[in-house]
């Protein structure tokens, strides 16, 4: 299952332990927390490990960063000698192949260049994910009560669609929508 939090707001111990407080349920075997120097951004992420081998997260590699819920089947197509699907993400989004994953899931990508992040879910939204965005503060979660323990209000808060990718610009906090998967039934 897993289950993540990545948000601009500053978390503080009593902050953290209430916003994660149901979300950690989901990923009890390891707890991390990454502040991104660059950016500020704090990812923290609860895994649940179930195959491969016990990972961290978030991934981080140059100027990106991921972290992610669920699992990607085909992730040995895009890196044959990853230990974990989680490895192959960053390089997947980087070079534009994302569309291609296959599985359950919900990922959050940050590009620093670009100073954007993207957030897609799979087919069937199978994986929570909640946005909140207020003026310049953002809260990406697979709990709404976790944004909502962060500040947000519920009419600043949505639920990522199946089969969509939204990309969020830091610059000016706007969102962008986009069907993954394009269906000729």
């Amino acid at each position: 299952m897993c289950s993540f939090i990545v948000t601009n707001r500053t978390l503080d111990e009593e902050i953290k332990l209430s916003a994660n407080r149901f979300a950690q349920s989901r990923g009890p075997d390891l707890t991390n927390t990454f502040i991104d120097p660059d950016t500020k951004i704090t990812w923290l992420h609860n895994l649940l490990h179930i195959t491969g081998e016990k990972t961290p997260q978030p991934f981080v590699k140059d100027d990106f960063v991921a972290t992610f819920n669920g699992q990607i089947y085909n992730y040995k197509k895009f890196k044959p000698d990853a230990i974990s699907d989680g490895y192959c993400i960053i390089d997947v989004f980087r070079d534009s192949n994302w569309k291609d994953l296959d599985g359950e899931f919900a990922i959050v990508f940050h590009d620093k260049k670009n100073n954007n992040i993207i957030v897609a879910s799979d087919t069937f939204a199978t994986k929570p994910c909640w946005i909140s965005i207020s003026g310049d503060d953002f809260a990406i979660s697979s709990y709404m009560s976790s944004n909502l323990a962060l500040g947000f209000s519920r009419g600043e808060t949505f639920k990522t669609a199946p089969n969509t990718s939204y990309t969020i610009d830091l610059d000016t906090m706007s969102v962008s929508r986009e069907k993954i998967y394009k269906f000729n039934l």
